[in-house]
This record gives structure tokens, sequence and C-alpha cells, in this order.
């Protein structure tokens, strides 16, 4: 049975001046925890920036475990909540097989208790958190 080996998560801005537009990028994998933001436009309060977290213990590989779990579950529903100003979230699913699932949901992670909950547990704590779980 083939299982989930990497979660990437890609939020944008959505509307707005270009100084204020960005992309940001979280990839979960059971070893590591990486986020990069890049601006479309930097300016003093739209910076660059990145962090990584990597560790061989089982706290990461436990908690991404459960990660895969409401993110599969996510990806594989047929039916999601929509709004027509909400800004844009890909999920990018790799699989240990090499195959890829992907989604893009229109919609406040809000909406999604048990999926904000899980990735707020993988931000190291003196680390900025991407934008989309704000």
């Amino acid at each position: 049975m083939t299982e989930v080996s990497k979660i990437i998560l890609i939020g944008h801005s959505g509307w707005g001046p270009v100084e204020e537009t960005y992309e940001e990028r979280l990839t979960v994998s059971a070893a590591e925890v990486t986020y990069r933001c890049h601006p479309i436009k930097a300016t003093a309060e739209n910076v660059a920036h990145r962090w990584r977290y990597w560790t061989d213990g089982p706290a990461l590989a436990n908690a991404f475990q459960k990660l895969a779990a409401v993110v599969v579950d996510l990806v594989n529903k047929e039916v999601v909540p929509s709004a027509l100003d909400a800004p844009e979230i890909e999920f990018l699913v790799v699989y240990t097989d090499r195959k890829r699932q992907r989604r893009s949901l229109f919609c406040p992670l809000s909406e999604f208790k048990d999926l904000k909950t899980q990735l707020k547990l993988l931000i190291p704590q003196l680390e900025q958190p991407p934008r989309f779980l704000a």
C-alpha cells in the first residue's frame, strides 16, 4: 500500500495591490518542515523569508501521519466549502510510489479546524507561521 511521503501547501495572497501580493509554500514530510514566502514585489512590510526544521525524532513523524490523514481526506472530499473572495490554497500530496494528487480550494483555512490544528503543531514556535494559517 502506498503511503504519503510529502505534503505541499501553496498559498496565494489573492486580490490586492502588487506591493502586498505573495506566494508561500509549506512542505511537510516525516523528517522535515520547510517554509518559503516569496513576495511578488518586495517592500519593507512584505519581505521574502524562509525557514527549515528537520529531525530524526518520532514526534515529527507522528504529527506528519496525523496531518496526512486529514489532508488526504480533504483532498478526496467531493464537496468542500467555497468562497468567491478567498485566496487559493493548493494541496499537493506526494505518495511513496511517486504518484501525486492535487486540489485547489478557495476558502479560508478556518473552515477546516482539524487541518489548521495539525498544521499549527508543525510550525516552530520562533518562526513566522504561514499567512494562510491566520
